[in-house]
């Protein structure tokens, strides 16, 4: 999940700063090969040490993952209430409408600072390993890493919003 992230927070501030940082066409891609790079020289480091490819790993990975038979539909929900149940249904609803005005910037083409980027890039992560299905179960454990994203967003809200100031 983290290296989606990382690439939606390149495509999003490519988005959202293109114009205005005179950006070419090509700088995600460009973006996309650095990071391809690093990865593929930290597990060439980890296959040196271990003698492990990283085809090895995924195949024992996915056939353990897949081994968990469920419905899908239901899981779509529960997922996401389990995530939300733990990180606290105030702080996601308070993060959820600065995503939504932050959103609407993004329609109206204004440039997003890199706090913005970074929360609606682990948002879309956390929508996509609900809809992939890739958590199966593990909602509290795999999706936990993204709730201080969610609290920036939630706090950056209250903080901007004047009907929660006493």
């Amino acid at each position: 999940p983290l290296i989606f992230m990382a690439g939606c927070v390149a495509l999003l501030y490519f988005v959202s700063n293109r114009k205005s940082a005179n950006m070419h066409w090509s700088w995600p891609f460009r973006i996309g090969l650095w990071f391809g790079v690093g990865l593929i020289s930290i597990w060439g480091l980890y296959f040196a040490v271990s003698g492990l490819w990283i085809t090895q790993i995924s195949a024992t990975i996915l056939q353990n993952h897949l081994v968990l038979d469920r419905p899908y539909a239901p899981w779509l929900w529960l997922h996401l209430n389990d995530y939300f149940m733990f990180t606290g249904w105030p702080i996601i609803f308070l993060a959820g409408k600065w995503i939504w005005d932050r959103s609407r910037a993004i329609i109206r083409n204004t440039p997003l600072d890199i706090g913005a980027i970074v929360v609606l890039s682990a948002v879309v992560t956390i929508i996509m390993l609900d809809i992939t299905g890739t958590a199966r179960g593990e909602a509290g454990r795999v999706w936990a890493l993204f709730t201080p994203f969610l609290l920036l967003g939630a706090a950056s809200f209250a903080e901007s919003d004047d009907t929660l100031s006493p």
